[in-house]
């Protein structure tokens, strides 16, 4: 099953390419083509298949599996709800089987069968080696198909693969009798049953009878309303199906269209008589004390079938407050039969749960998604996820008195000694604060049959909107042992508002570090001040301080302080009272600081929301140089690159302060905030979310491909990537731990678009006029656009369409503004365009007017609809069209303003537009409507890139991969070169004995892309991975590397490269400390330092100019570039005779004395041009303003190279004086600047 872990707090950030991994680096392949999918499940429970999947109408059959003689599986075969909550079922069968030994591993088979219709609950028997699909479907009605082997692929089995109908209605299911005869059930509202011939596998005519099982309509116990299934058990013969008894609020009928409940009925003869046997499950749970049912109902069909001495009862539950969105769902059942004519059959009536074939329980420490509760009630529901790599599928609308609750828990033999019992919740904050309690056995708030027999094990509070994202809270619970029922109950003065969303949970043992509850005394502190217990509560005054007696290594611990009230501070000592970090919480205020040598500095500080008068919860954990700070729970202040070290604690308080528990657990594996992260070209992925599994972006032309990287918070996590090799093109990125793959794909392409402008008085180039008729009267041009005169016929033949004659090919989005003479208001007048492929096959987007305006998409499919889906109604006179293909789907959007666009549908289609026209037209279909106008302006056609398949792989060999990991150590010695390292990596993989035991080979080569690892386990299932090898290095190797890391200077770096050379230098100096760490860690952590210091980013400098005019810079030259903020000396040349120096003159620099000829100014940032400006001598000794002419050349002579003897002896002395001159002056004018 999809699941999440709970799992580390570390940052593994993942380097791509030669220059971080040099020689034996790796750059990450791009996409391979699609290979054949392998999916499997790996827990029992209920669903028994992936969250994603949704297979109502399961009928369960057991067939020998043909790829292993003797060995059988059981398969299921039902509709497929892939519609995504707009319709029952889907287009498409598909199948999943298990092996009867073990029903935990579901396998998808694929699709068996499209028949081009909505498929409803199909039947599939065995017959003479053969196995037959009967089917019924909208577009077809009943059918039969046939096929080798039980998954199919089915083919239809009428002339040249045409459908033959089988005379089977809804529903069908069959029968092959031990004398060989087959039989067939089917009916919807009313039950029918009938003889098949096997010479035609069709309906034997006159056969064909109601029998005397009465229907959802008339007087009588069955009450049958739709989905027959048949067995023979032991001789009897037993049909279940779906009954819509009356409404009976006392027996769990709650509603007049009340069809979630299962019955039976069984005979001694195929075509009965038949008995009426009861209930065998009812898929709206039990019913409460209320009247209302414990899970949301809707229609039911299933079937029973004996799985190694067992039997079980196959059905579906709704999610998502929908009847469109079932998946399916089993439950064991006691069967038993009275062997003598006329016997009774009975069935015990089955209990919906969430453990399913799991009969002793879910292993209470394992983690489940939220999405497997069978229990809920007030409005929560299970929301929809149709991902395979989400992981996604939240019980949501949690708000005060929701109950989830999740039927049976096995804990074993609970926590042992010094342990303690966990519950860590996947869990999302919403609008309103509340608790969610736990309880086992009942929730104990009056509604069920059996209130006031649970148990509250424990309490979670919840923070209003704490969080945007998903975090784990995890909270300490009651000791529990053996089997039980589990509830979940919320409680929020708040009723109005959602409290959270929860998406997943496990239990935990934990060995305790430290524990104080502050029962009687503070035996394990040490103190300052007045502290004091009482009634189980540390009270701390202002000043007061209790020191831990025992020290501990704080790092990979979470440290808990529970029933905090007042201003609080925690310390983790490093080694004594002038080394330590403090995380404070005052008021509103969270506060991480670090005090080295009795100097503190603050790290960061955050506001949080805290309630008057309510204690909260304060944690902090740190992991792998990871440190954060929750508040009940919810992470409100989060750093990397410290490491609190060894030492003790401390709680003190500036004020006043209570607390009535401190705890210290292990949180390497279980107190983690799983965060991926995405980055193109070192920057975060726009937009990206853990949920949102494709993106795309627009590539400049002349760009390169851009370099993908990722990074989790999980250490457990595999990342790989494959990269972007061309353009247009994407990366693939792939988060797996042991249980869960997340896959994203990153499309690059270069976007083009055509427009096509009909405000020219003519067709754009490249357009032409279909089925022309009047065109002078019909079609006229002018600055508007193209005006076109509605026609009086329909489809493809349709009247004076524009097209466009190049065919439309790969992905594309189109865009339309139309506007009209008036609004429509005639029925059937319609204008929009057409993907055309022919008469008979094609995609429309209109507006059209049927008793109102609406825009609707249709796909015309060998002349007939298959789909026709509208939106809201439209009565503008003006509309931009917007339609979206991607792959086979068409999207039709529209818009009254340009701006916001309205989704109407997507049509899926099979690829014969893949290669069409484009039309645009306009008609009002019938001759008697009044002729209106429609005027297109523009058509914008942009390229989009294609979708790309992600590939997928066996999971075996997946697991395995995971297992090796993408690093790995070999041992230290002289390798000639970088092959027989390779070599050596490869001798060791092989020697593993996973590897051994799973029967595969491992390969390690070298490509042009760096290294890669090869799992193969046979000629069909081969993975490649990256592989980056590591030579085993010694920690005086690695103290040499950070000591001359510790050179590099700040202001050379990027702030980006910077930060990551900071954690690397923080994580390499951890790991040389450590006297404990592992080859791999020490070789991980100088690898990771010195591809740090290879990827480091210089700073760029940006230069701007400046120009003198009759002037120069110091040293002489007269221009030059400079960066911004750079003090420049500037001189003015010598006056031209007759003229003195007047001033400096610019609008784009300020002087620090403009009236100096010798004088500074500060780079500005953009290009400048400054002046000298001159004036004239005055006779009487004063100067006349005058205007400046160009001094260049009486520029004074420059300084004269050696050997340059014409340089005069006297200009030369009076140069130096002059010199020293100004020196003198400008010192002096920047001593009085101080």
């Amino acid at each position: 099953m999809k699941s999440k872990r709970i799992a580390a707090l570390m940052m593994a950030t993942v380097f791509v390419g030669t220059s971080c991994f040099g020689t034996l680096g790796i750059k990450a392949e791009a996409p391979s083509e699609k290979v054949e999918e392998v999916i499997e499940t790996t827990q029992m429970v209920n669903p028994y298949l992936p969250l994603w999947e949704h297979i109502p109408d399961g009928e369960p059959r057991v067939f020998e599996d043909p790829d292993n003689p003797g060995k059988y599986r059981v398969y299921i075969y039902g509709s497929h709800d892939s519609q995504k909550n707009s319709t029952y079922c889907g287009y498409e069968h598909v199948v999943w089987s298990a092996p009867v030994e073990d029903l935990s591993k579901w396998r998808y088979e694929g699709e068996s069968y499209n028949c081009g219709g909505l498929l409803y609950a199909p039947d599939v028997v065995e017959k003479d080696g053969k196995y037959y699909l009967y089917t019924y479907d909208l577009s077809h009605g009943n059918s039969v198909a046939v096929s080798d082997r039980p998954a199919g692929p089915f083919k239809n089995m009428g002339a040249n693969g045409e459908h033959k109908g089988s005379g089977i209605g809804a529903d069908p299911a069959i029968l092959v009798d031990d004398d060989g005869k087959m039989y067939a059930y089917w009916g919807y509202q009313t039950y029918y049953q009938a003889e098949i011939d096997p010479n035609t596998m069709a309906v034997k005519p006159g056969t064909t009878s109601s029998g005397d099982i009465s229907s959802c309509n008339e007087e009588g116990e069955f009450q049958f309303y739709e989905g027959a299934s048949i067995r023979k058990v032991d001789g009897k013969y037993v049909m279940v199906y779906c009954q819509k008894p009356d409404k009976d609020p006392e027996n769990g009928v709650i509603h007049d269209n009340y069809r979630a409940r299962l019955a039976y009925a069984y005979s001694d003869n195929p075509l009965g008589p038949w008995k009426y046997g009861g209930t065998i499950i009812d898929n709206g749970g039990e019913l409460l004390n209320n009247g209302k049912m414990s899970y949301y109902d809707g229609n039911v069909h299933g079937g029973i079938m004996e799985i190694q001495d067992q039997w079980y009862v196959f059905y579906h539950r709704m999610t998502n407050q929908s009847e469109f969105s079932r998946q399916a769902m089993m439950e064991p059942i006691e069967v038993s039969v009275e062997p003598a004519p006329n016997g009774k059959v009975s069935i015990k009536q089955a209990e919906m749960t969430s453990q399913g074939a799991a009969v002793n329980g879910l292993d209470a420490y394992r983690h489940y998604d939220a999405g497997i509760a069978c229990y809920l009630t007030e409005g929560a529901y299970i929301t929809t996820d149709y991902s395979q790599t989400s992981g996604y599928n939240p019980i949501t609308n949690l708000k005060d008195g929701c109950v989830v609750g999740y039927k049976y828990v096995n804990f074993g033999d609970g926590a042992g000694e010094d342990e303690i019992l966990q519950l860590a919740l996947d869990i999302k904050a919403k609008g309103a604060a509340g608790t969610m309690d736990i309880y086992i056995d009942d929730p104990n708030n009056g509604t069920r049959k059996t209130d006031g027999t649970g148990r509250k094990i424990g309490s979670i509070d919840i923070a209003t909107g704490g969080t945007q994202n998903y975090y784990v809270e995890k909270t300490t619970v009651e000791n529990v042992s053996g089997k039980h029922a589990i509830f979940f109950v919320f409680n929020s003065a708040d009723k109005a508002n959602e409290i959270c969303e929860i998406n997943g949970f496990q239990f935990s043992r934990e060995k305790t570090i430290f524990r104080d509850t502050f029962e009687e005394t503070l035996g394990q502190w040490n103190m300052s001040g007045t502290p004091s217990v009482n009634g189980g509560i540390l009270n701390l005054a202002a000043k007061d301080m209790v020191v831990s007696k025992d020290g501990a290594k704080w790092n990979n611990y979470l440290t808990e302080l529970k029933g905090v009230e007042g201003d609080i501070s925690l310390d983790f000592y490093r080694s004594d009272e002038r080394n330590y970090y403090t995380t404070q919480l005052s008021g509103n205020t969270v506060t991480l600081s670090v005090t080295r040598n009795g100097v503190t500095r603050q790290l960061k500080s955050v506001e949080v929301q805290r309630t008057e008068g309510k204690s909260v919860k304060f944690s902090v954990s740190c992991v792998r140089g990871q440190i954060a700070v929750r508040i009940n729970g919810a992470p409100v202040l989060v750093t990397t690159n410290h490491f609190f070290g060894q030492g003790k604690i401390a709680l003190r308080s500036e004020s006043v302060a209570k607390a009535d528990e401190v705890i210290v657990t292990a949180a390497e594996k279980d107190m983690a905030m799983r965060s991926d992260k995405i980055f193109v070209n070192g920057r975060l992925l726009s937009g990206f979310e853990q949920d949102t599994k494709h993106y795309t972006m627009a590539i400049k032309e002349g760009e390169k491909i851009p370099a993908v990287t990722a990074s989790s918070t999980d250490e457990d996590v595999h990342i790989s990537i494959k990269q972007a090799k061309e353009i247009p093109g994407a990366a693939v990125v792939k988060f797996a731990d042991y249980e869960t793959t997340k896959t994203y794909v990153i499309e690059f392409y270069q976007e083009k678009i055509q427009e096509h402008d009909f405000t020219k008085g003519k067709l754009p180039k490249g357009w032409s006029i279909v089925n022309p008729k009047d065109v002078d009267a019909n079609v006229t041009y002018s600055d508007e656009g193209v005006t076109i005169t509605s026609a009086g016929t329909d489809l493809g033949g349709t009247e004076n369409q524009l097209q466009l004659d190049e065919p439309l090919q790969g992905d594309y989005q189109l865009d339309a503004h139309i506007k009209l003479s008036e609004p429509l208001h005639q029925n059937w007048a319609k204008y929009g365009m057409t993907i055309y492929k022919d008469d008979k096959n094609m995609v429309i987007m209109d507006h059209e007017h049927d008793n109102r305006g609406k825009v609707q998409i249709l796909w015309w499919k060998d002349g007939t609809w298959v789909e026709n889906k509208v939106s809201q109604n439209y009565a503008g006179s003006e509309i931009y069209f917007r339609l979206i293909k991607m792959g086979n789907n068409f999207e039709c959007q529209w818009s009254s303003d340009g701006e916001n666009y309205v989704s109407v549908y997507t049509a899926e289609t099979d690829g014969r537009f893949e290669e069409a026209l484009l039309h645009l037209f306009v008609s009002k279909q019938q001759a008697g409507n009044e002729a209106f106008t429609a005027t297109f302006d523009k058509v914008k056609i942009t390229e989009l890139a294609p979708k790309i398949e992600v590939p997928t792989e066996n999971s075996e060999l997946v697991n395995l991969s995971l297992r090796i990991g993408e690093r790995m150590v070999v041992p230290f010695e002289t390798y000639e070169n970088s092959s027989k390292i390779v070599e050596k990596a490869q001798e060791i993989l092989n020697t593993r004995e996973d590897v051994k035991k799973l029967g595969a080979e491992v390969r390690v080569e070298e490509s042009e892309n760096g290294t890669v690892l090869k799992l193969m386990k046979d000629e069909e299932s081969v993975i490649t991975e990256p592989l980056r090898i590591e030579v085993e290095r010694s920690s005086a190797e690695l103290k040499e590397l950070i000591d001359k890391v510790k050179k590099i200077r700040e202001e050379e770096c990027t702030a980006a490269s910077w930060d990551r050379l900071v954690y690397a230098i923080g994580f390499a100096s951890y790991t040389e400390e450590n006297i404990q760490a592992t080859p791999y860690e020490i070789a991980e952590a100088y690898d990771v330092l010195k591809v740090t210091i290879e990827g480091l980013e210089k700073v760029e400098k940006t230069l701007y100019t400046i120009t003198i005019e009759n002037g120069s810079i110091r040293g002489g030259s007269s221009t030059g570039e400079y960066e911004a903020g750079t003090v420049l000396e500037i001189e003015a040349d010598r006056a031209d005779s007759g003229m003195v120096f007047d001033r400096w003159v610019s609008e784009d620099v300020e002087f620090t004395d403009k009236f100096a000829v010798n004088t500074t100014i500060t780079m500005p940032d953009k290009n400048v041009t400054i002046k000298a400006r001159y004036k004239a001598k005055s006779n009487s000794g004063e100067d006349e303003q005058g205007e400046t002419g160009n001094h260049n050349q009486n520029k004074r002579p420059s300084v004269p190279k050696t050997g340059d003897f014409t340089f005069p002896a006297v200009w030369g002395m009076a140069e130096i004086l002059s010199i020293s001159i100004i020196v003198i002056t400008v010192i002096r004018k920047k001593r009085l600047n101080k």
